[in-house]
């Protein structure tokens, strides 16, 4: 695991494929790279609990996870399974959050750590950095709001 400390291998160059921070300039990623390093997470371990303080966004670099939500009754419900690119823990972006799902990790990962607090302060001081990563955010939301949509249409449909 590279933590925060170590020397940062994270660059601007790990953040130019990814989703999230599309439409921003090098000089922008520049002010994003310092609050970011890599961490690895073996097969079974938690990338994130239900419940728990959201300080942190995370994205995938390598590997893979699944999203489950904890139901009554000790019961869990997949919600999807995320890969490169994708973000685990948008609620990091919110002041005061906690985690709305849970995240294990299904293949070796390396994800990109951002936290949470320190990401939120630049995007209030910086508004292209904060307008341009919210609204790349808001289509991944988006996209996984209708994502569900469509399970809960499939679910019901069955009934």
């Amino acid at each position: 695991m590279t933590a925060p400390g170590s020397p940062n291998p994270v660059t601007v160059e790990t953040f130019r494929e990814l989703p999230t921070f599309e439409g921003l300039t090098d000089t922008q990623l520049e002010a994003i790279v310092g609050l970011a390093h890599l961490e690895e997470i073996d097969v079974g371990a938690p990338v994130l609990s239900q419940g728990g303080p959201a300080n942190d966004m995370r994205v995938v670099i390598s590997g893979k996870c699944r999203l489950i939500v904890g139901l009554a009754g000790n019961r869990t419900q997949h919600l999807m399974t995320l890969t490169r690119g994708e973000v685990i823990g948008w609620s990091a972006l919110l002041d005061q959050a906690t985690w709305l799902a849970s995240a294990t990790a299904l293949k070796p990962m390396t994800v990109l750590v951002l936290d949470g607090r320190k990401l939120r302060a630049l995007c209030d001081s910086d508004h292209d950095i904060g307008y341009r990563l919210m609204r790349n955010l808001f289509a991944d939301v988006a996209g996984r709001l209708q994502d569900t949509r469509l399970q809960l249409l499939d679910m019901y449909s069955h009934a």
